[in-house]
């Protein structure tokens, strides 16, 4: 079986885009022709489930420093 492809800049954008707009992870795959699994783990390594708890105002806020 083949090696796991490399993701490029543009795909890490499209990425970004379609789960933000709350595209499913099993329709980003087709778009991507990635696995579900590997969107998933991209999500984790680009930290986009991260950005998303804080956009949403979900998140707690981090601390304001005190310089």
């Amino acid at each position: 079986h083949e090696p796991p492809k490399n993701w490029t800049t543009e795909e890490d954008d499209l990425l970004g885009d379609f789960y933000f707009h709350n595209i499913p992870v099993s329709d980003i795959a087709g778009m991507l022709q990635r696995t579900e699994s590997s969107i998933r783990s991209r999500i984790n390594v680009l930290g986009l489930n991260v950005q998303k708890k804080n956009r949403s105002g979900t998140a707690i806020p981090k601390a304001v420093s005190k310089n």
